[in-house]
C-alpha cells in the first residue's frame, strides 16, 4: 500500500504526543514544518509519499536558508521533521534519539570534567542537560581563547561572556544564564574563587505578552450558523465548536473525550486533563448535550475507539490532536467571511469562553476553576479583554494626600518675576488648570459668607 503523506504526518504527529513532547511543540510542528510539506508534495505529485522528495524539499530549504529567508534554527527543525517523516514512513516508528553531530566547542579535558561535576549534582533531564552541556562549553572555549585559566575566572569574566553572547545567541540565553549560575555556584563552593555576584538573581528580560483576541459570541454564531448540519462533518463539527464554546475544554481534551466521561443523566462531563494531569467535572448544556447526542447517535461511524470524535472518513480513527481542530475553526471562519486575526487558533474558544464568564460577573476563582488551572496566575492571559470591568479597576484621588503644589495647604505664590507674566500667558495658564469645585471651599469673608 502507498502513502500518502498526510498518513505520514499523521502517524508522525501522533507518536511525538505519544513521546510525550509538549502540545505546544507539537502544534508548531505541524503548523510550522508539516503543511508546508503537505502542500509541497501535493503540488509536485498530488500528495503521495516518497523519500526521494522529502530530500529535495529539504535541499530547496537549505537554499532558502543560506539565502538567508529564514535563520539556522527554523532550518533545523525543517531537519528533525524531515528525519522523523522519514523514519515513521520507513520503519512505522519516528526516531527521536539526538543526532550525533560535530561538537563546535570542545574545552581541555579538564574543563570537560568540571562540565561532568556540575551536571552531575542537577536533576535536570537529559535533553536539558544537553542544552546546558552546550552552554558550559561555550563558556570554557571562550575563557581559553582568551587565555583564562579555571582558578583566574571573575565577576568581568562571566560577565564579558554574557555581552559576547547576548548579540550571537539571542534565542539560548535562558539556557546560557542557567550555566552561568550553575558554574559560579560551584567555583564558589569548589574552588573557593572570589565572585561577589549572585547570578542566581539574574533574569531574561522578556517582551510585552501579546494580546490574542478571543472570538465574540458574534462571531461563533457566525460560525455555526454556516455548517451544514445534514452532512455527518457538519454535525461532529458543530458538537466540537459548541463544546468548546460552552465549556472552555482544551482542543487537546476534546479530541481525547471518550464516551464514557460523559454522564448524561447529570448533564456533567468527567475529565482528567491532559496538560495537567488532575480531574476536572464540568456542567454539560442542554443544546450543547443535544448537539453531542446527535453526532454520536446519528453521523458517528461505527467503530470501537472509545472516543467521542472520529474521522469521517476510512479508517475511522480519533481526530489527530489540537491540529485537527485548528483547521476546523480555520475552514468554517473563512466561509463565514470573518477576518483572521494574528495567533488566534482553535485555542481562543477556550479564551472566549473565559471572557464571556469574566464579563458576567463570575468571581475570577471559580472561572479558574473551569478552566481547569491549577494556579489562578493562569486565568490572567484569558480575561485581558475585558475592557468594561478593566475600566472599573481605575481609583479616584480622594485619599492621596496633597502635600505641595497649587491645591495644598502649604502652597505660597511665588513673587519672582510677577511683574513679567502678561495677561494672555496668565490666560493660557488659567486655561491649562483644572476645573475646581468651590462648594467644598469655606467663605471666611465677603458677600457670600
Amino acid at each position: 500500500m502507498s502513502w500518502t503523506i498526510v498518513n505520514v504526518v499523521d502517524g508522525m504527529i501522533r507518536q511525538m504526543q505519544e513521546y510525550g513532547t509538549q502540545e505546544s511543540t507539537v502544534n508548531q510542528y505541524y503548523r510550522g514544518f508539516c503543511k508546508p510539506i503537505i502542500k509541497f508534495f501535493e503540488e509536485r505529485n498530488g500528495g503521495l509519499y516518497s523519500k526521494s522528495l522529502l530530500v529535495e524539499y529539504q535541499k530547496l530549504s537549505r537554499q532558502g536558508f543560506e539565502a538567508g529567508q529564514f535563520k539556522q534554527r527554523h532550518f533545523n527543525c525543517i531537519k528533525r521533521c524531515v528525519r522523523l517523516l522519514t523514519t515513521f514512513a520507513e520503519t512505522g516508528h519516528a526516531d527521536f534519539s539526538l543526532p550525533k553531530q560535530h561538537k563546535k566547542y570542545k574545552p581541555f579535558a579538564e574543563n570537560l570534567e568540571i562540565i561532568e561535576k556540575i551536571l552531575a549534582k542537577t536533576t535536570y533531564e537529559i535533553g536539558f542537560k544537553y542544552r546546558l552541556h552546550c552552554c558550559m562549553r561555550h563558556f570554557f572555549c571562550f575563557i581559553e581563547q582568551a587565555g583564562v585559566t579555571t582558578d583566574e575566572i571573575s565577576d568581568s569574566t562571566l560577565f564579558e561572556f554574557l555581552n559576547a553572547v547576548s548579540e550571537t545567541n539571542k534565542g539560548s540565553m535562558d539556557y546560557i544564564i542557567i550555566a552561568i549560575k550553575l558554574i559560579s555556584n560551584f567555583l564558589k563552593i569548589e574552588r573557593k574563587l572570589c565572585i561577589k555576584t549572585d547570578f542566581s538573581k539574574l533574569r531574561l528580560k522578556y517582551p510585552p505578552q501579546r494580546l490574542i483576541s478571543p472570538y465574540t459570541e458574534e462571531e461563533i454564531k457566525k460560525v455555526l450558523s454556516v455548517i451544514d448540519n445534514t452532512s455527518a462533518i457538519g454535525k461532529r463539527d458543530t458538537a466540537i465548536l459548541m463544546l468548546a464554546f460552552n465549556t472552555g475544554l482544551r482542543a487537546i481534551d476534546i479530541t481525547r473525550l471518550c464516551l464514557e466521561d460523559i454522564d448524561w443523566k447529570s448533564g456533567e462531563i468527567h475529565i482528567v486533563q491532559s496538560k495537567t494531569k488532575r480531574p476536572l467535572s464540568l456542567p454539560f448544556h442542554a443544546s450543547v448535550m443535544n448537539a453531542v447526542a446527535d453526532y454520536i447517535l446519528k453521523a458517528r461511524p461505527k467503530s470501537t475507539s472509545k472516543e467521542v470524535f472520529l474521522r469521517a472518513l476510512s479508517p475511522y480513527r480519533p481526530l489527530n490532536g489540537a491540529n485537527a481542530l485548528d483547521g476546523v475553526i480555520e475552514k468554517y471562519c473563512k466561509h463565514a467571511d470573518i477576518k483572521k486575526k494574528p495567533y488566534r487558533s482553535f485555542h481562543s474558544l477556550r479564551r472566549a469562553f473565559a471572557t464571556e464568564l469574566s464579563a458576567a460577573e463570575v468571581p475570577l476563582p471559580t472561572i479558574s476553576q473551569m478552566l481547569g488551572h491549577t494556579c489562578i496566575n493562569s486565568d490572567y492571559p484569558y480575561l485581558s479583554y475585558n475592557r468594561q470591568q478593566t475600566s472599573q479597576c481605575t481609583i479616584g484621588f480622594e485619599k492621596i494626600p496633597i502635600v505641595s503644589g497649587f491645591y495644598s495647604d502649604s502652597y505660597v505664590p511665588s513673587l519672582k518675576n510677577r511683574s513679567t507674566i502678561t495677561l494672555e500667558q496668565l490666560k493660557t495658564t488659567i486655561i491649562k488648570l483644572p476645573a475646581m469645585d468651590f462648594r467644598e471651599v469655606p467663605l471666611e469673608g465677603g458677600a457670600y459668607a
